[in-house]
């Protein structure tokens, strides 16, 4: 139903990797945001990812590139991507 109306889920931690977690954490943000990718795209729903964390450093932003087009086999869903209002509201942007 939210596929036929156009609906978008926004998801946030498209910049973060599953290595830079703690080990106690037990998480994995790349693993995750693939699985609601996939469970998106296989309803129809389109998916916007959010920048959880203010980052600027290349790594982040090589992460966000990667996870913005995500491949499932022969079909490719483009992934939006927007920011945070804390990342807007950080100083490096006054």
């Amino acid at each position: 139903m939210l596929g036929r109306h156009g609906a978008v889920l926004n998801f946030t931690c498209v910049e973060m990797k599953d290595f830079e977690q703690p080990e106690e954490a037990m998480c994995r943000p790349e693993e995750l945001v693939r699985q609601v990718a996939a469970a998106a795209m296989g309803v129809g729903v389109g998916l916007a990812g959010e920048i959880a964390l203010p980052r600027y450093d290349e790594a982040a932003h090589d992460q966000i590139v990667k996870t913005a087009t995500m491949a499932e086999g022969e079909e490719s869903e483009t992934i939006l991507i927007s920011t945070t209002l804390a990342l807007l509201m950080d100083s490096t942007w006054r």
